[in-house]
Order: structure tokens, then sequence, then C-alpha cells
């Protein structure tokens, strides 16, 4: 079932998005710890994905390795960006992971402008869903004792707010080349997606970490690999299932199921573990976010009714 890939790849997403509050809250450089990740969920895709016995092929697929090569560093730095957000703001980790999820507007956005897609009425709608759900979610501005107390002021609150679209823009980028290559039905035959997209965004998270003389501790090491290794088989599972519903014209459908699942599932962990605590407004940016996803689903979800 291609759409259960979709479902798995929601999970995965959510246990990333896990560890990347882990380490916000441990007060970890994102810089290395991406790029820890990156590398390390670079060679494990190589190892579990990576067809060798065709790489005496790999010239015929330079323009593909270079599409997501670029897509990798996007996806990545965002990732980095989002980890940011996390840090200015730790008590709203699920804020951020919804508002860095709601990046797949992007392709939404490139695919139906470029002719690729066509939208309904109601997709446009998830716009204007976004835009509340960000309204909603941002850190409320305090001040005097109560900003001291929740450890948020003016400035925290602009930080965040910038980070956050940011790391919006490069994942929706990462998001929009990946799609295209689908869309395009560009054939992967060595599966050089996952392997080529981390490894190279690692390398140029390294390269960065050095310009900024930040190197990885041993806790940067132990949950950057940890987290390395759900960011490659998450890649691997969501690059298979791209690939399946794009067989079926219905790669709509995948950013939509993984990236709701994804939300619903992070937040949930959240709350049951005592992390986070959810008032009516932060309740209803999560509702505004999902309904986003679900009036970009929606269209998908219809044609495969027949309606």
């Amino acid at each position: 079932m291609r759409e259960g890939l979709a479902i798995l790849t929601a999970v995965f997403f959510a246990s990333i998005g896990v560890g990347y509050a882990s380490a916000a809250r441990r007060g970890l450089s994102m810089i290395p710890f991406v790029a820890v990740a990156s590398s390390t969920a670079g060679l494990v895709s190589a190892a579990l994905a990576l067809r060798w016995g065709l790489l005496s092929d790999w010239r015929g697929q330079l323009l593909l390795a270079g599409w997501v090569g670029v897509a990798g560093i996007f996806g990545q730095v965002g990732m980095a960006l989002n980890g940011q957000a996390m840090k200015v703001a730790p008590r709203r980790t699920a804020s951020s992971w919804t508002l860095y999820q709601m990046a797949m507007v992007v392709p939404f956005l490139v695919a139906t402008l470029s002719g690729r897609e066509q939208a309904a009425w109601y997709q446009w709608l998830a716009l204007p869903a976004v835009l509340l759900s960000l309204a909603a979610l941002a850190p409320r501005q305090s001040s005097g004792t109560v900003a001291v107390a929740q450890g948020q002021n003016k400035a925290g609150r602009g930080r965040w707010l910038f980070f956050i679209s940011v790391a919006f823009l490069c994942g929706g980028m990462c998001q929009a080349l990946i799609q295209e290559i689908s869309l395009r039905k560009v054939q992967d035959p060595l599966n050089l997606r996952a392997p080529v997209a981390l490894g190279v965004a690692g390398v140029f998270l390294w390269a960065v970490a050095a310009v900024r003389h930040e190197r990885a501790s041993a806790a940067h090491w132990r949950l950057g690999m940890l987290t390395g290794v759900l960011v490659a088989v998450g890649n691997i599972i969501a690059f298979a299932g791209l690939d399946g519903l794009s067989e079926v014209d219905r790669t709509c459908l995948f950013y939509p199921i993984a990236i709701g699942g994804s939300i619903l599932l992070y937040a949930s962990f959240q709350l049951f573990t005592g992390r986070e605590t959810f008032d009516r407004r932060r309740l209803a940016g999560l509702a505004c976010g999902l309904l986003g996803v679900m009036l970009l689903a929606l269209k998908g979800l219809l044609a495969l009714d027949g309606g």
C-alpha cells in the first residue's frame, strides 16, 4: 500500500522531531548537531539503499545527484534553523515543528504555478490557514516579571520568528526540488537520492561548523548519530513513498499524509510525556496547521473515491 509508506514516514518524521527537541533542550549547538546527523544518515542510507552493483553507471546520474545535493543542503539547513527556533522557545517545540512541517505549502505552490498540478479552489485556503497557525503558535510578547518567569522577551520572540520563517522557506525549497524529481518521473536506478542529499548536506554543514569554529561534543555525537539513523530510514521510506504515489499520479497525497501525521504524532508525544502544555490558543494553532494539511490533501483524497 503506497499510502502506508507515507504513514510510516510520518512516524519517523515525528521521531526525528523528538531528536531535535532533545538537542535543543540540552542546549547543543545546532550546526555540528545537524552535521553529525546528516553525515550519519548519509552513510546509513548508502549502506541500506544504494545499489552498489550499478555504480559503474554513476556518470549518467550526475544531473540527478546535483539536483538532490542542492535539495539536501536546503533541507538540512532548514532543520538546523528549526532546531535554533526550538532552542529559543524550548517549551514550544511543537509550535516550531508544526510550522516547519507546514513548509509543504511551498511544493504545492511550485507544482501549481508551474502547471504540473492543478489546484482546486479549496486548496488555496491552506495559505491563510498557515498564516493563522503562525499567529496562534508564535510565543506571546511578555514583559517585566512575566517575561523573566517565562524565559521570553520581545527579542526572543523576534529571533524565534526569524529562525522558523527561514527554516520554513528552506524546508519548502527542499521539498519542492524533491517533488519536482518525482513529478518529472526522473529515474533513480542507483537509489542515489537519500545518500547524496544527506551526504552533501553533511559535508556542507561540517564546512560551516569549521568556519564558525564549532566542534561536536560527545553529546553531539551520541544524539546526532541516533537522530541520523532515524533520518536515514525516514528518507529512504519517503523516497519510496513518493515514487510509488507518482506511478499512480497521486504524488499530491504524500506530503499531506506524512506531514499531517508527523505534526499530530509529535504534538501528542510532547503532551503525553508532559514536556509541553497546550492552551486553547496553541491548540487552535495546531488545528489550523492540520487544517491546512488536509485542505492540500483533499483533492487527492476525493480522487481516491472517484470524486
